[in-house]
């Protein structure tokens, strides 16, 4: 198993920091506000709602705004450490390329972008990036546009990055030079618990199958939440350009990151916009978990036996 390696307290309070005004700024975009007790009623509905539907057999509507807002405040920063951690096992073992393409399923609020980012963060070079985001909902990469403005205004991280966004797979690749490593990823795509197949498995094999044989991968990062593993390796494993012998399965692993302070935004922001569970722990204290890895599964794929880097 890939060592974990748990992200520096300095960068943690970045990304709370980013995660703070990003949230801010897209609940004033959306017309949020704090002192209206509908908006606050809303705010609450939507983060019960969300918990709920995640555990039954319901996909979210991302349409709704305060869906994603909810979607925000209970995973956006998990999903980034979650990616920093897949995108770093995958360097750590292959090493970096000179160019890098990655397509994103399910991109949602950008975490897989972030990750990318975190990761080359302590690398000395970088490679150059061409990066598609597929997301459906608007809201949902609206949200990820506000987190990822705020955390680059600490100008502290940048990549050399050609980014695009798209509702559903780009019709084309970016024009790239032959030697770029080809990634495609989904970071907890929807999936139904196993046993349980239905049409939200199906259009997420539809999708990833459609992307994978657009974009012949090098190698996949796939990641999904415990009891959903199964359905997972059936929406992965439907494409035959996997060479078998290589395929790894990681178990996520999970740490506590020794955060030395309290998050400004659970601890306030979330609770004062409304944004509160009646059930289960109060959402003031989920900030020595923000960063915590859920639980569940990351799988490597790769499509050629040879050493994939240059």
């Amino acid at each position: 198993m890939i060592e974990f390696h748990p992200l520096h307290l300095p960068l943690l309070r970045e990304l709370d920091k980013a995660h703070d005004r990003g949230f801010r700024n897209f609940l004033s975009a959306i017309g949020h506000k704090g002192s209206e007790e509908a908006h606050l009623s809303r705010a609450s509905n939507a983060l019960e709602g969300l918990l709920s539907e995640l555990k039954g057999t319901r996909v979210p509507d991302y349409g709704d705004p305060y869906l994603v807002a909810a979607y925000l405040v209970k995973f956006h920063l998990s999903h980034c450490a979650l990616a920093y951690w897949a995108f770093r096992g995958l360097f750590h073992t292959y090493g970096i390329p000179r160019t890098l393409y990655v397509c994103d399923i399910g991109a949602g609020t950008g975490a897989g972008r972030v990750g990318l980012l975190l990761a080359l963060s302590e690398h000395t070079s970088a490679p150059t990036i061409f990066f598609d985001a597929c997301e459906p909902s608007s809201h949902m990469l609206s949200a990820g546009r506000y987190f990822w403005e705020s955390f680059q205004g600490t100008d502290k991280f940048e990549l050399d990055s050609r980014y695009r966004e798209s509702s559903s797979l780009p019709s084309a690749l970016p024009t790239i030079p032959k030697d770029t490593l080809r990634l495609v990823t989904a970071f907890h795509l929807t999936l139904p618990y196993n046993g349980y197949w239905d049409d939200f498995g199906e259009s997420a094999k539809k999708s990833v199958r459609a992307a994978l044989w657009r974009v012949a991968p090098a190698a996949g990062l796939f990641t999904c939440s415990e009891n959903k593993e199964e359905s997972l390796g059936r929406v992965v494993d439907s494409y035959s350009g996997w060479a078998q012998p290589n395929n790894r399965e990681f178990e996520i692993p999970t740490q506590d990151q020794g955060i030395d302070r309290p998050s400004r935004f659970y601890t306030y922001s979330a609770p004062h916009f409304g944004f509160n569970a009646s059930e289960g722990t109060p959402v003031r204290s989920w900030s020595r978990y923000r960063f915590s890895l859920p639980k569940g599964y990351l799988y490597l794929r790769t499509s050629q036996l040879v050493t994939l880097m240059n």
